[in-house]
C-alpha cells in the first residue's frame, strides 16, 4: 500500500523512562483503503534511586539517625511532583524518638516548606513509616538529587552486638504533574551493630555481682583494648557502651572502662556488689562524693623469727574523716631477691573485704586491690591495711621495694590517687623521733587565746613503728584512745576533740596525751605533754 518509506514520530501518553519495551500500532488511511502494522522501541533507560543511608554507628543506648535520599550517584530526577513509599525498620531493637513531628522530618528536596505537603505515619508495632510528599499546585516539579527525609531513632539497650538490622523501601510510586508515573527504583540499607552494653562489676555476664566476677578479672588479667567512650562515671550502676576487645569476654572484665583489666577493676564489683542487671531494672542516678579519703601511705618492714622471712605491712594514715571502702596498689621488686608468699587483709578494714591478687615475678611487679563491698560497713582506718609476708634471698631493705600506682576509693565510689613514701628516699622521713607541742593549748570553745574545737598533736617517726596515743586524766584513768597501729616512717598527726569514750563529755581541765613508738628495728620511744581543756 506504501510505496516510499516513511519516518514516524509521535508524542507518547506515557512519558516513563523506564526502559521498557513498548509496542506501537501504525494505522494507514489512503483512497478509502485501511491498514496497520505493529511495531515497538525502547523507552529511555533512566530511573532514578531512592535509598535510606547513614552516617552513624549502630550502638546500643544511642541515637541513630537515617537518611532518605536521592544520592549523588543516583540518574538525575526529573519532574517529581509526588512522591509516596513506606520504610520498614527492626522495630525490636529501633524506635523513632518522640515527638514524631520532631523526628520524622522532611529535607531539601522539595524546596522550601511553603512549597510542598508532607504527611509521615509512624506505625511503632510494625516498624513502618509511611511517607507523602507532594508539590503544591502553581509550583513546578521538583528535580535533582539530594535529601528527602530524615528519622532520629533511638537504639535498645538490648541490641546484640553485630546484629545486622536492615532498612527497606516498599510501595514506591512516583508522579509527575500530569499523574503519569516517573521511574524510580529503591536501594535498602544494611546496618550492623558495634559495641557491647557492660554492667560494671558483672564480668561474667550471669546478670548479678558476686564473687565468680573477682575470678573472672584473673582470667583476663592485663588484657588491653578500647576505652570506654561516655560517661564521666564509669562505675554507676546502669548499662555503658563499650567497644570490642580482641577478646569480646574481656570487655565485660574491663569493670571500670579503663582499656585494661587490672587490679582496680575490683573497684566496681564492691560498690555494685549483689546488685542484678534485671532487678527493677531502672538505672540509678550517679551522685558521686564530694571527697575520698586521702593520707599518706607506705611500707613498714618487720623482719621475723623464720629465716629470711619477712612480714611487709602497706600502712595508711587516713589524715581526713572520710570512710575508706577500697584500696589499690603495685609493689615493684627485684624477683631474684625475693618472693611473696602470701597475702591479705587485716583486721584493720573492718569487715571481710574482696581482694584481687597478681603477682608477675617476670616483671617484678605484685598488683592487689582490695574492696569493702556495697553495704558492709566502711573504715576511716589509720594503720597496716595489708599484710605480706616475703622471702628474701639476704638482708632486706624497705628502700629496695617501690610501692606505686596507689588509690583509695571511698564508698560512694570517688578515687584519689596517691603518692606513697619511700622510706630510704623520701626527704620528708625524719631522722629521729619526736613529739611536737600541740596547738592549740589551751583549746576549746571557751578558750581565751583560740575558741577552737580540738587539738592537733605532731609527731615523727624516723622508722616503721606501732604506735599507740591516748588521753588520760590526771588521776591516770584512760578517757579516750587516739591512735594505735602499725606505721610507716614519716610525719603524723592526731587530733583530740576533746570527749571522752563513746562520746562522753569530759570537764574542762588538765589532761596528759602519752605516745608509745616501737620501732621496728627495737628502739623504743615515749613521750608526754600536757593539754589543757576549756569549756
Amino acid at each position: 500500500m506504501l510505496h516510499h518509506s516513511y519516518r514516524i514520530t509521535y508524542d507518547t501518553h506515557n512519558p516513563t523512562t523506564d526502559g521498557s519495551l513498548r509496542k506501537v500500532r501504525i494505522e494507514v488511511n489512503s483512497k478509502a483503503t485501511a491498514a496497520f502494522a505493529y511495531n515497538s522501541y525502547r523507552a529511555p533507560d533512566h530511573v532514578p534511586t531512592i535509598a535510606p543511608t547513614t552516617q552513624n554507628l549502630l550502638t546500643p543506648e544511642q541515637d541513630f539517625q537515617v537518611q532518605i535520599e536521592i544520592p549523588a550517584a543516583s540518574k538525575y530526577m526529573y519532574n517529581l511532583f509526588d512522591l509516596q513509599f513506606v520504610l520498614t525498620y527492626d522495630e525490636r531493637y529501633l524506635r523513632v524518638k518522640t515527638p514524631f513531628n520532631a523526628n520524622v522530618l522532611p529535607q531539601a528536596f522539595f524546596g522550601p516548606a511553603a512549597e510542598f505537603t508532607f504527611a509521615a505515619t509512624v506505625d511503632s508495632a510494625y516498624g513502618q513509616i509511611s511517607f507523602r510528599f507532594k508539590r503544591k499546585a502553581g509550583f513546578a516539579p521538583a528535580e535533582g538529587r539530594g535529601p528527602l527525609a530524615q528519622i532520629n531513632f533511638h537504639a535498645s539497650v538490648n541490641l546484640p552486638d553485630s546484629a545486622s538490622l536492615r532498612f527497606t523501601l516498599t510501595n514506591l510510586a512516583a508522579r509527575d504533574r500530569n499523574n503519569w508515573p516517573v521511574s524510580v527504583q529503591p536501594e535498602n540499607l544494611t546496618v550492623q551493630s558495634t559495641g557491647l552494653m557492660v554492667w560494671p562489676g558483672d564480668t561474667n555476664q550471669n546478670g548479678v555481682v558476686e564473687l565468680t566476677d573477682v575470678t573472672t578479672l584473673g582470667l583476663h588479667w592485663e588484657v588491653a583494648g578500647p576505652k570506654r567512650p561516655g560517661a564521666e562515671n564509669q562505675t554507676a550502676w546502669m548499662p555503658h557502651v563499650a567497644k570490642k576487645f580482641l577478646n569480646v569476654k574481656a570487655t565485660h572484665a574491663d569493670a571500670n572502662g579503663s582499656g585494661k583489666i587490672d587490679e582496680r577493676d575490683l573497684f566496681p564489683i564492691g560498690l555494685n556488689w549483689r546488685k542484678s542487671t534485671t532487678r527493677g531494672n531502672v538505672p540509678k542516678i550517679f551522685v558521686p562524693s564530694q571527697s575520698a579519703p586521702q593520707g599518706n601511705i607506705g611500707l613498714a618492714l618487720q623482719p621475723l623469727t623464720q629465716t629470711r622471712q619477712y612480714r611487709l605491712a602497706v600502712v595508711f594514715q587516713n589524715t581526713t574523716h572520710e570512710a575508706l571502702a577500697g584500696l589499690s596498689f603495685r609493689l615493684k621488686y627485684r624477683s631474684a631477691a625475693l618472693r611473696i608468699l602470701a597475702a591479705e587483709a587485716t583486721p584493720a578494714w573492718g569487715s571481710t573485704p574482696l581482694v584481687m591478687r597478681n603477682d608477675d615475678r617476670t616483671a617484678g611487679t605484685f598488683a592487689m586491690s582490695l574492696m569493702i563491698p556495697a553495704e558492709s560497713a566502711s573504715i576511716a582506718s589509720t594503720g597496716a591495711l595489708v599484710h605480706l609476708l616475703v622471702l628474701a634471698e639476704r638482708e632486706l631493705q624497705a628502700g629496695e621495694l617501690e610501692l606505686c600506682e596507689v588509690a583509695v576509693l571511698s564508698p560512694s565510689g570517688e578515687l584519689r590517687e596517691l603518692q606513697a613514701v619511700q622510706e630510704e628516699s623520701h626527704s620528708s622521713v625524719p631522722q629521729e623521733f619526736a613529739l611536737h607541742p600541740a596547738y592549740p593549748n589551751p583549746f576549746g570553745a571557751h578558750a581565751v587565746a583560740t575558741p577552737t574545737v580540738g587539738t592537733t598533736l605532731r609527731y615523727d617517726l624516723p622508722e616503721a613503728a606501732q604506735v599507740e596515743i591516748a588521753v588520760f586524766n590526771l588521776a591516770g584513768q584512760r578517757v579516750q584512745a587516739l591512735q594505735q597501729g602499725l606505721l610507716a616512717p614519716g610525719k603524723y598527726s592526731a587530733q583530740w576533740q576533746g570527749g571522752g569514750e563513746a562520746g562522753a563529755a569530759l570537764s574542762s581541765g588538765v589532761y596528759v596525751i602519752k605516745l608509745a613508738a616501737n620501732g621496728t628495728s627495737g628502739r623504743a620511744y615515749r613521750a608526754t605533754q600536757k593539754v589543757t581543756l576549756v569549756k
